[in-house]
This record gives C-alpha cells, structure tokens and sequence, in this order.
C-alpha cells in the first residue's frame, strides 16, 4: 500500500489509515511530498508514525530519500 503525505502533514486522520492499513498490509509505503519536506524532516515523521503503531504492531522503517518503507509484524 502507498500513502503520500503532503502540505497537511501527519494529521489524526493519516495515523488512523496508516493504523487501519496495517491490519491488512506487510508492507506499507509512505512518500513524502515536496510540499511536506520542504518544512519537515522524513527521519522525524517516520518516528512519529511508527511510535503510533507500536503499541499495536511491531514496526520496521526503512528510509529513503522521501520515501519510508513500514515493514508491520502483528
């Protein structure tokens, strides 16, 4: 699964389909838009979102450039 996060940024309702998507995807990858990078940093975000998940999944990040790649075990 893709998911682009841009000017908006990591709002309550990206983290819910992040979380909602992993009940149903290994493997999920976030681009992160220019218009998102330009006041944000990736390495930042990634953390955010995978100490969201953690509670409830066991996380692995890869970073890229502006793409994070989630590994999600259950």
């Amino acid at each position: 699964m893709k998911i682009q996060i841009g000017k908006n940024g990591l709002t309550d309702g990206v983290l819910e389909h992040i979380k909602n998507a992993c009940n149903t995807h290994e493997e999920i990858t976030v681009n992160y838009l220019q218009s998102f990078t330009a006041a944000n940093d990736v390495e930042d975000a990634t953390n955010t979102i995978t100490a969201y998940l953690d509670p409830l999944h066991d996380v692995e990040a890869e970073i890229r450039g502006n793409t994070a790649t989630l590994h999600i075990e259950d």
